[in-house]
């Protein structure tokens, strides 16, 4: 796990987009030093910095912490870390998960918005937006565990309350060498910021929830995705996931191994962020709650999935 506070002032932005021009936060695309001596970054290797603000802040660590959840689950998210900029601006660093240095493959990375051009007929809120839908054309492309990658990622986004895994939110690469056919893979599991209660101020955390407000709280999470095209209505977590076991029953052991961690792993990454904390608010009450917020969540799951 991190060490310390990432100190990236002097990371040049990149030459042809120091903006990212995706997605709703503030994002910019700086170049790791080539002279940086670090276990936690690549030199030369591009990142993309994020610096959500207001009742946003704590995106930040829903994303370091959801990467960190992700590890041995199956389950892959582009490394993240805690960041402070030239300006003393607390932030995310997430590692664009292609063209590292020394890779010899051409990548393409297509969104999932572009795959589903023909059936979207909202733009701005990407809808319709099925899983379903998704799995199946995902699999169409030459993706061969396309459905087990699906039902892994309605797991991993039921555990941590992701709401906003929207078209824009997935995709699929496109890798191949001098030539050669292109080998088709989903992307790895970007943008997981909007889950873990980070839209709940501390001042509502100061008294410990009741059973009643966890639950209600974890009832009303719904998935961006309906189920297809012609079932476009969000699906609340848990029963989406239950009802693509029920359709995909093969994906069953890839999605119950999401939830096979131990328990310690959730106290240690927790306690990390408090250490990294100190300087950018992720406080004790916080902490107590997502932890909780957890082990609600992967018990119903589990329960509900046979695990």
């Amino acid at each position: 796990m991190q060490s310390h506070i990432l100190r990236i002032g002097n990371w040049a932005p990149d030459e042809d987009s120091p903006v990212f021009p995706v997605g709703s936060q503030p994002k910019t695309l700086l170049i790791c030093p080539e002279d940086l001596q670090s276990s936690e970054v690549i030199p030369g290797h591009r990142y993309i910095f994020k610096t959500p603000e207001g009742w946003q802040e704590h995106q930040i660590w829903s994303e370091v912490i959801a990467y960190e959840m992700s590890l041995g689950t199956g389950v892959t998210i582009p490394r993240c870390l805690v960041a402070q900029d030239s300006d003393g601006r607390i932030g995310v660093l997430m590692e664009f998960f292609y063209g590292h240095p020394g890779d010899d493959h051409e990548t393409r990375f297509v969104h999932g918005s572009d795959l589903l051009l023909r059936t979207i007929r909202d733009k701005k809120t990407g809808r319709p937006h099925g899983v379903r839908t998704n799995a199946i054309l995902s699999r169409r492309y030459g993706v061969t565990d396309a459905v087990n990658w699906w039902g892994e990622i309605l797991v991993f986004d039921a555990l941590i309350g992701n709401s906003d895994r929207h078209p824009d939110n997935w995709g699929l690469t496109w890798r191949s060498r001098h030539g050669t056919l292109p080998m088709i893979e989903m992307a790895p599991a970007f943008d997981n910021g909007t889950s873990l209660g980070h839209e709940i101020p501390d001042s509502k955390l100061l008294r410990p929830w009741t059973e009643a407000q966890f639950n209600g709280y974890i009832r009303r999470g719904h998935h961006h995705c309906g189920w297809s095209a012609a079932d476009d209505e969000r699906g609340q977590h848990i029963h989406h996931c239950v009802r693509y076991l029920d359709a995909f029953p093969e994906a069953g052991e890839a999605m119950r191994n999401v939830l096979r961690f131990a328990p310690l792993r959730v106290t240690d990454i927790l306690q990390n962020c408090l250490f990294l904390g100190t300087h950018s608010r992720f406080t004790e009450v916080r902490a107590q709650f997502v932890a909780e917020l957890l082990r609600r969540r992967r018990m119903l799951i589990g329960t509900a999935l046979g695990a």
